[in-house]
C-alpha cells in the first residue's frame, strides 16, 4: 500500500507541471522518503521470511538426520537378533533352548568350565584371554559375527552426532543395554579382555563397556573369580559395584 500511495504522489507531480517549481521539488522529496520507506520495509519482510525459512530447512534437516539414525540402529538390532538365532541353529546340541539367552548361559559355563581347569599361577588377565580364546576355538564360527555385529553398532553410536536431547547418544546405549540378557553380558566382560589390543588404532571393546558403562548389570556373582571385580576396577576403571 506504501508503494501504490508513492506511485499516486508520482503521479500528481507529473500532472502538476505548472506549479511553482520548489513546490514540485518538495512533494517529490516527500515521495523519494516514502519509497525508501516502502523498500526498508520490503527488506524487512524479505528478511523475516529468510529466517523462517532457514529455521524451518534446520529443523527438517535435524528431523531427517533422526529419522536415518534410527533405521540405520534399528536395522543393526534386527541383525542382533538374527545373529543369535544364527548362533542357536549353527550350535547343535543334544539340549533344546526354550528361549534365546539360554545360548549364552549355555556358552558361557562353557567358558567356566574352560576356565576351572586351567593354570591357576597363570597371570589372570592372560588366563582369561586363554580361556575365551578355547572357547572361541570352538565356537568361534558361531558367535563370531554376533560381536563384531556389537562392537560396529557401538562404533555407530559412539560416530553420532545430533543435538537433540531425546534421541542422543545415551538414548540409543540405554537400548542397545536394554537387548542383553545376564550371560550376554558376562560373556561380554570376557570378550573385552580377549579381544582388547586387537583393533589399533579402533577403540577397543573395553574402551566402550567403559565409557558407555555396559557392564553396569553385570551380577558379579556369577563372576568366574570373585577376584575379576578388583580386575576390572584396577586394571580397566570399570566399577561393577
Amino acid at each position: 500500500m506504501v508503494k501504490i500511495f508513492s506511485l499516486q504522489v508520482i503521479c500528481c507531480i507529473e500532472s502538476i507541471g505548472d506549479l511553482d517549481i520548489h513546490w514540485a521539488e518538495w512533494v517529490g522529496a516527500i515521495a523519494t522518503l516514502i519509497l525508501a520507506y516502502a523498500a526498508i520495509t520490503e527488506l524487512g519482510h524479505i528478511s523475516k521470511f529468510i529466517k523462517e525459512y532457514t529455521v524451518s530447512a534446520t529443523n527438517n534437516e535435524k528431523l531427517n538426520q533422526i529419522q536415518i539414525n534410527n533405521n540405520a540402529f534399528n536395522r543393526q538390532i534386527e541383525l542382533h537378533y538374527t545373529l543369535i538365532e544364527r548362533m542357536i541353529s549353527i550350535i547343535s546340541m543334544a539340549k533344546a533352548f526354550d528361549k534365546d539367552i539360554e545360548i549364552f548361559k549355555y556358552l558361557y559355563f562353557d567358558l567356566a568350565d574352560i576356565y576351572n581347569v586351567s593354570d591357576p599361577n597363570k597371570n589372570e588377565i592372560d588366563r582369561i584371554a586363554d580361556s575365551f580364546n578355547q572357547l572361541y576355538g570352538k565356537y568361534g564360527h558361531a558367535f563370531g559375527s554376533y560381536y563384531k555385529n556389537l562392537y560396529n553398532l557401538l562404533s555407530y553410536i559412539d560416530n553420532i552426532h545430533t543435538e537433540d536431547p531425546q534421541y542422543n547418544k545415551a538414548y540409543y546405549v540405554n537400548t542397545l543395554k536394554a537387548q542383553l540378557s545376564k550371560y550376554e553380558i558376562l560373556l561380554l566382560a570376557y570378550d573385552c579382555i580377549w579381544i582388547q589390543d586387537k583393533r589399533p588404532p579402533q577403540k577397543n571393546f573395553i574402551d566402550y563397556a567403559r565409557q558407555y558403562e555396559l557392564l553396569t548389570a553385570l551380577e558379579t556373582d556369577e563372576l568366574l573369580n570373585n577376584g575379576h571385580i578388583a580386575l576390572f576396577r584396577d586394571k580397566y576403571n570399570i566399577d561393577l559395584e
